[in-house]
């Protein structure tokens, strides 16, 4: 073969641009920031659902979403593709006459244009000769105001059977449904879990769909007895507790004192010294908040000075955190987590340095160096949180919230430990002279059998009526991971 000058110098300039690199990228992985990594999410399927027995025709529907958009959503059923879309809405209908009297596989796969997918499989049984001999219960989740849908909360079947009592079992969608099939006939047992919350209650099963009421799947608020909330100067997670049914808000969006279900601590002196105790009358002994799983910790405590000057009072908080505590904290009450976790998390230094991930916790305070800004466009590291997110309306369309109330000095992350949970990151400005930067902005981390939560900002800086994006990443994680 004869190769003309021109495709050679072609040739040459193809082998050089790929020795070179083409791209600064290494390997297979899309650098940072680079492309959509999000998956899709498949946040309902219905009219079937896993090891359920069915016969005749099942009309089937499914959902998808994503952080740009669902390209394609399929079904197969035992490897043969039978239904084929391009958004995010799938429906089908099954005849099972045409299947054989066995079990069969549902493969649902939905993708996105960059090539991330998210599948999830269904097993079921077709018998078309007698009527099935189980029931499936279908509901949703919701918050003690009856009004949210709660994610993620597992339902199951007591199973006296079983050495752990749990038959099958189902965790909600983003929207708070559930599906929970294969439940034997008659009166059953059933538990709710969702974070501190636990309902249990019992349901007459009857062959095919079971809907339940609303008023038994919705979460009880008598159960934030186990939480326990420190005032802040700056920040008032009380308000939002309170509008999510723990307690009555006023016209403003305040918190009703004495209408609260779970234990308020004075951390800032704005409450009556009657009614509430103050911070260092209970975290100095840590029997005082043995009985507690949740402890919120608002920006600006009046008591930090006393409370570390006291190895028993930090030895204690540790100790009630890693026996299985939940303890969540936002801004200037960082001390709390990097004080006694320093090997997770490294906070920003004036120098820019950051105070390191080891045993040696930073100096106290150092690490409010944040500049003064308006809104900040977080972006959502969770594809759970995220679908929920957009179902609340709380997202910009684009995997982002919006955070407002950034004060001056506010808490800046420098890096976080690889066992570190991202939530949400964000470009912000800190430092001397300032620098804009991408920075964690939520995060937490197991800490011996607890979780340790930390935000960058406030909950909630002043009181509101509605619930804020900001907000709405809180009501997320109380149920989920607090």
């Amino acid at each position: 073969m004869i190769w003309k000058p021109m495709n050679l110098l072609v040739l040459v300039g193809l082998l050089l641009l790929t020795a070179c690199g083409g791209t600064s990228n290494v390997g297979g992985n899309p650098g940072p920031g680079m492309g959509d990594k999000v998956d899709p999410v498949i946040t309902a399927v219905n009219g079937i659902v896993d090891a359920a027995t069915v016969s005749g025709s099942v009309s089937i529907s499914a959902t998808a979403t994503d952080n740009t958009a669902v390209t394609s959503f399929t079904l197969r059923i035992d490897g043969s593709q039978v239904a084929s879309f391009a958004t995010g809405n799938l429906s089908y209908s099954w005849d099972t006459t045409t299947a054989t009297n066995a079990s069969h596989s549902l493969l649902f796969t939905a993708g996105d244009a960059a090539g991330n997918t998210a599948v999830r499989t269904l097993n079921v049984t077709v018998n078309n000769n007698a009527a099935p001999a189980t029931g499936t219960l279908v509901g949703t989740v919701l918050t003690p105001d009856g009004e949210d849908p709660v994610s993620q909360a597992l339902l199951f079947h007591v199973d006296n059977s079983k050495p752990d009592n749990m038959g099958n079992s189902d965790e909600s969608e983003p929207d708070g449904s559930f599906s929970l099939g294969g439940i034997p006939l008659g009166t059953q047992d059933f538990i709710l879990r969702s974070g501190i919350f636990e309902e249990s209650f019992s349901f007459d099963v009857q062959p095919g769909q079971n809907d339940i009421p609303a008023g038994l799947t919705t979460l009880d608020a008598g159960d934030a007895s186990s939480m326990l909330v420190v005032t802040g100067q700056y920040d008032v997670i009380e308000n939002v507790l309170a509008k999510l049914g723990l307690g009555d808000s006023d016209a403003s969006g305040n918190l009703v004192l004495g209408t609260e279900f779970f234990t308020l601590v004075d951390g800032a002196g704005k409450l009556d010294d009657v009614a509430y105790q103050d911070f260092d009358d209970v975290f100095m002994d840590p029997a005082n908040y043995a009985s507690y799983r949740t402890i919120f910790l608002n920006c600006g405590n009046d008591f930090e000075t006393d409370f570390f000057g006291s190895s028993t009072a930090v030895d204690g908080l540790r100790n009630w955190v890693e026996a299985g505590g939940r303890l969540y904290c936002t801004d200037w009450s960082y001390d709390f987590c990097e004080q006694l976790w320093p090997d997770m998390v490294s906070f920003e230094t004036t120098d820019g340095s950051g105070d390191g991930l080891g045993a040696t916790a930073g100096l106290a305070n150092e690490a409010e160096l944040g500049a003064s800004q308006g809104t900040v466009a977080a972006t959502i590291e969770d594809a759970f949180m995220l679908s929920w997110l957009n179902g609340r309306s709380a997202t910009n369309g684009d995997g982002t919230i919006d955070v407002t109330d950034w004060l001056p000095a506010w808490t800046v992350i420098q890096d976080v430990d690889p066992a570190v949970k991202v939530w949400a990151s964000g470009d912000v400005s800190f430092g001397f002279p300032t620098t804009t930067q991408n920075r964690p902005l939520t995060i937490s981390f197991n800490a011996g059998n607890g979780r340790v939560l930390f935000s960058s900002y406030h909950t909630e800086e002043f009181a509101s009526s509605g619930l804020t994006p900001q907000d709405r990443v809180l009501q997320y994680l109380i149920f989920e991971v607090l």
